[in-house]
């Protein structure tokens, strides 16, 4: 079990890392108003991942259920990923440095 800490340790600490970077992708909707009419538009943002589950509150509760199908899917791939590249990196980092400290 002490062999696995720091392993445990790094994959929590990058994983907090990762989910502040705003590298997750957003599908957004948006609705503007003017004179001639009504707007709807869709874009594609990167943002962190508490920006993402807020904006998924915020479409679940304005949209309904058509936006919240691709917004689950996104969240999935989201969560799938930044728990596979922080685990991917814990292991990596860990036998970077037990390949150093045997060397020496």
């Amino acid at each position: 079990m002490i062999t696995k800490t720091p392993t445990i340790i790094l994959f929590i600490i990058f994983a907090f890392l990762l989910s502040l970077l705003p590298i997750y992708p957003l599908w957004a909707e948006g609705r503007e108003i003017s004179q001639t009419g009504e707007t709807l538009y869709q874009e594609l943002r990167f943002v962190s991942l508490a920006e993402y589950n807020a904006s998924e509150i915020f479409a679940r509760n304005a949209w309904g259920k058509p936006i919240l199908v691709i917004y689950i899917v996104l969240k999935i791939v989201n969560y799938i990923a930044l728990f596979t590249i922080s685990w991917l990196s814990a292991l990596l980092l860990v036998g970077l440095i037990k390949r150093v400290y045997l060397k020496t």
